[in-house]
């Protein structure tokens, strides 16, 4: 990966939801939830430790623009046949949400899709993954394009279903 420059007031984006960098003190940053209302404390890390937490920049705007252009023609995750347990394919879909990429969250809710559209119905713990990761990229999208999140969930989820 590429050496990547933070400043204050810069957006990054964890596993879980976005934050606003607002003080970067002796090679660490200082994040803050940029939605305050959705519970998260103020955090910390090593700018060193960025990556191997999964934290990243938000996406950019060309970015979400090629993310847009490409999601409906995604392939689905591919599944490892050592996953197809129930359990052991929970834990790699999970795996995959909190690896923080958005094309393979996007991937993974083209698979989870066709999967609700084949079986009718998702298992609980499938249909909470797909809750996160929909929810996650619709919060990135939402905040790097300043358009409602509504809006976003509505074409993300009419570009994913095949």
């Amino acid at each position: 990966m590429t050496n990547i420059s933070y400043n204050v007031g810069d957006k990054i984006v964890d596993s879980d939801q976005a934050y606003v960098i607002f003080k970067i003190d002796d090679g660490k940053i200082y994040y803050r939830p940029i939605n305050n209302d959705k519970s998260g404390c103020t955090g910390s890390i090593p700018i060193n430790n960025l990556v191997q937490a999964c934290i990243r920049p938000l996406m950019t705007k060309s970015e979400i623009k090629d993310f847009w252009e490409n999601l409906s023609k995604e392939e689905p995750l591919d599944i490892p046949l050592n996953t197809n347990s129930k359990i052991n394919n929970g834990a790699f879909l999970k795996d995959v949400l909190y690896s923080n990429n958005p094309i393979k969250t996007a991937k993974l809710l083209v698979y989870l899709s066709a999967l609700k559209k084949s079986l009718g119905k998702l298992s609980y713990s499938d249909q909470s993954v797909f809750d996160q990761a929909l929810g996650r990229l619709v919060d990135e999208v939402a905040i790097v394009t300043e358009t409602p999140s509504d809006k976003v969930r509505e074409k993300i989820l009419k570009s994913i279903e095949r």
